[in-house]
């Protein structure tokens, strides 16, 4: 699969931003959703995520085709590559399943998955939040211990360099639950 981006400053939510708009998108691509501030991002249940400026906030879209059996599996893939991600860097996160990231029993990031069934596939909505540089400030601000790769790390992280990583990790694993498929 391809990339094509989408890039706003300012959203309620990629994950909502997706939802409304995924028929528009191009049907043989992933689309990642990236926004520099979420004005209202959640989590799961609901949970409001805390999203200021610098730090990851994106939403993949794409289809899958129907059936796909492995569909409840699609968070931990996706969690999968984000620690992956991290790995290479040499930042060892654990996760806590089936959808969080913590890097010294704080979470430093999520992942929200979410589909809507159409007739002839299932759109596939896979958010993921990474706290990059959040300042212990914002992170008093969690509603639950939160870290920051900087927090953690002491150095700047770039947000786009990351998600470059992520969406050639994501596509990679991707891939690889489609190919069990068959």
């Amino acid at each position: 699969m391809s990339l094509h981006n989408i890039h706003l400053h300012q959203v309620d939510s990629t994950q909502e931003y997706a939802k409304k708009h995924y028929l528009l998108f191009p049907h043989d691509q992933i689309v990642v959703i990236y926004a520099d501030e979420q004005t209202a991002g959640r989590g799961t249940f609901q949970k409001p995520w805390h999203s200021p400026v610098g730090n990851l906030y994106a939403t993949f879209a794409f289809r899958l085709p129907i059936p796909f059996p492995r569909l409840p599996f699609l968070a931990q893939c996706a969690a999968q590559s984000v620690a992956a991600c991290l790995i290479a860097e040499g930042v060892y996160p654990t996760v806590k399943w089936p959808n969080d990231l913590l890097l010294n029993g704080k979470k430093v990031a999520g992942v929200l998955c979410e589909v809507i069934q159409e007739p002839s596939f299932i759109a596939a909505f896979v958010g993921i939040g990474v706290n990059l540089n959040m300042e212990s400030g914002d992170l008093s601000k969690v509603n639950q211990p939160a870290t920051s790769l900087k927090e953690e790390t002491g150095r700047e992280w770039d947000r786009d360099v990351f998600l470059e990583k992520l969406y050639e990790q994501f596509c990679s694993d991707l891939r690889s639950f489609f190919k069990e498929l068959h």
